[in-house]
């Protein structure tokens, strides 16, 4: 399913595929600033290059 964003009034990012909330980031700085990247995330992991990415379970983790 496609992944959608939103933006908080607090500028974080809400990721959504289809009704359901996958992943909260932020807060950003600004709205433009959390859409930008909300924007590209979804245009990311909806292109036909990450179809097999299940965003964001299949993202690397940072080492402690």
């Amino acid at each position: 399913m496609a992944l959608s964003y939103s933006v908080t009034e607090d500028y974080k990012v809400i990721i959504k595929s289809g009704s359901e909330t996958i992943d909260t980031v932020g807060p950003w700085d600004s709205a433009e600033g959390a859409q930008i990247w909300g924007e590209a995330v979804c245009d990311k992991y909806n292109s036909a290059e990450y179809a097999g990415v299940d965003y964001p379970n299949d993202l690397p983790k940072e080492e402690n």
